[in-house]
């Protein structure tokens, strides 16, 4: 036992020197040993890292120890394959962060239930111009999509640190891109902001996104009010208690949040405008339509209208910025991944491709609700097909055999050409005999002849 005891002490202390960074984590991802290579490379003292989970998301806050910790975490394949590569991050504050190639080696009990993870790092960084390309592991081919999206999730939190707190904001359309420079403009201005969408777009995450970007100095609370089921007594109450707080002479000033406030009842109208007027408190609005186009229907008060919508931030349905759906999903997947839980990958293309033919009526939210469940019934390191809902499934297999289009019946005109078949068969049945023909059809003659010349089959005399 001394003898080993020996031996593993010498082992320790050569890992200890070794100038590539080691590491190794437990069977719950949490980091129990890290040379002082790795702690270097990273940018985080030894003692700090030991215990922090290294989980497979890009939710952190950017230099934070559980970033530099995620930085480090396995692909959740490589509990399961005898050796993964894949990329780690280095560099606690660095931008980019410094990037290299890790071998991912499983250490199993006699049951093969893990135990652990050896992890051994190259000893020098990528190419700058390969920073931001995503490494496959081993076992799967290249590109990796799943890779990719995380890659692209990690940077848009590098890029906007401080400044977008949901991802809800992440997206590569023009339209999520000009969404943003209204955020930092709303942000910037502090002036009141309406933000219309269809339900489910993440309006009240944009909201949010504006109220924290905003310079915390002399920020006060951020108070919602849910305009469609709070009843005007409530409302008014409120309002009364912010005038009382914080007086127009106030250094802080609380920001309302008015959620659907296009369904703000019309006694509540009234009791909003007055506050307009001696307002000390800046207002952010949620509604599922314009403001303005409601008060041209004569729904809304005008003045009102306007007092909200100085900045107007317009909401996609999600049908309509398709190209951010595996992006969204992925981001989804990874805020699962940061609860602690099993650890997923990404999506199939498969699945994403199923995800993508979905219409997605509920938007945003819908889509979180399909990747918790698939999530939470995924067994592997990827989400498959099968493990999607069965709604997906059903809007999958009515695309594949699409309804034949409603065929328009004209009543007059399907009547005209039986009428127009049956003195046909009539003519034959009586070999052209018309005054048989008309008896066939119990018709007087004169009835018989108007009838073939408007069938085109007896010219006009």
């Amino acid at each position: 036992m001394a003898r080993l005891s020996a031996t593993a002490r010498k082992l320790a202390r050569l890992i200890d020197l070794a100038r590539q960074p080691v590491y190794l984590l437990d069977a719950e991802s949490r980091l129990i040993y890290c040379n002082q290579a790795c702690a270097e490379w990273v940018g985080v003292p030894g003692e700090m890292l030991l215990g922090q989970k290294c989980l497979y998301h890009s939710q952190a806050e950017p230099g934070s120890v559980e970033a530099a910790a995620t930085g480090l975490a396995p692909p959740p394949e490589a509990w399961s394959n005898w050796v993964t590569t894949a990329g780690v991050t280095g560099g606690r504050f660095a931008q980019p962060l410094r990037r290299r190639l890790a071998c991912f080696v499983p250490l199993n009990d006699e049951d093969g239930e893990p135990l652990g993870l050896l992890v051994l790092v190259q000893e020098e960084d990528l190419p700058e111009k390969d920073q931001d390309i995503p490494i496959p592991a081993a076992s799967t081919p290249w590109p990796d999509e799943a890779a990719h999206l995380h890659e692209t999730i990690r940077q848009f939190h590098l890029e906007k640190a401080g400044r977008y707190r949901m991802d809800g904001l992440i997206g590569e359309v023009l339209w999520m891109q000009r969404v943003r420079a209204q955020v930092d403009a709303a942000a910037a201005s502090r002036a009141n902001v309406l933000i219309v969408g269809p339900t489910g777009s993440g309006r009240e995450h944009t909201a949010q996104a504006i109220y924290y970007a905003t310079e915390p100095t002399g920020r006060g609370p951020l108070i919602p009010l849910d305009c469609a089921i709070m009843p005007e007594e409530l409302i008014q109450a409120t309002l009364m208690n912010l005038h009382h707080r914080y007086p127009p002479s106030s250094a802080t000033r609380p920001t309302l949040l008015l959620l659907e406030v296009d369904q703000l009842p019309a006694e509540a109208h009234r009791i909003l405008e007055e506050s307009a007027r001696r307002s000390a408190f800046r207002v952010l609005s949620t509604a599922r339509m314009s403001l303005l186009d409601l008060a041209e229907q004569e729904a809304f008060p005008p003045q009102l209208a306007v007092w909200l919508s100085t900045l107007v931030i317009e909401l996609p349905p999600l049908a309509q910025r398709r190209q951010d759906i595996p992006l969204l999903a992925q981001a989804f997947v990874e805020q699962l991944n940061a609860q602690g839980g099993k650890q997923i990958r990404g999506f199939s293309p498969e699945a994403l491709d199923r995800l993508d033919a979905y219409d997605w009526p509920g938007n945003l939210d819908e889509l979180a609700q399909v990747v918790a469940e698939a999530y939470k019934k995924a067994d592997g390191p990827l989400i498959t097909v099968a493990d999607l809902p069965k709604t997906i499934h059903l809007a999958w297999d009515a695309a594949a055999y699409p309804r034949r289009p409603e065929q328009k019946i004209v009543l007059d005109e399907f009547l005209k050409k039986i009428e127009g078949e049956l003195v046909r068969r009539a003519l034959r049945q009586a070999k052209g005999n018309k005054a048989k023909a008309a008896r066939l059809l119990g018709l007087s003659r004169p009835r018989l002849y108007r009838l073939l010349v408007e069938h085109g089959l007896l010219e006009r005399s």
